[in-house]
């Protein structure tokens, strides 16, 4: 939601600059992507099983997302980065599936009344 109230605010200037993609395409996909995850972090906190795996996967689409982003609308600065990017994105999609994939954490999701 930082990424969505960041644009918003400087959405004129990106006009000016004619960035790409379009500033408001932008603001639109950083919502979506806020609330998505604030959706997430709620069945989280309910104690949902399907969390366990779709916590992994959205990290992960996020993160192809946001390369598709530096890769094709970029400068070459931002795409020297580009391998860091790629391995701490696979670096946060296997953390996430290591920790909610761990038998010490599925009695959290098993036989609990959701708060």
């Amino acid at each position: 939601m930082g990424r969505a109230l960041a644009l918003g605010q400087q959405r004129d200037l990106l006009k000016e600059l004619a960035a790409q993609p379009d500033p408001v395409f932008r603001l639109t996909m950083a919502l979506v992507w806020g609330v998505v995850f604030l959706g997430l972090a709620e069945a989280l906190r309910r104690r949902r099983p399907f969390t366990r795996r779709l916590i992994p996967v959205l990290i992960g689409l996020h993160a192809l997302y946001e390369i598709g982003l530096i890769s094709f609308f970029s400068t070459t600065i931002a795409r020297e980065t580009l391998i860091l990017d790629i391995m701490l994105a696979s670096g946060g999609v296997a953390f996430s599936a290591w920790a909610l994939g761990r038998t010490a954490v599925s009695h959290y999701f098993i036989a609990q009344e959701p708060v």
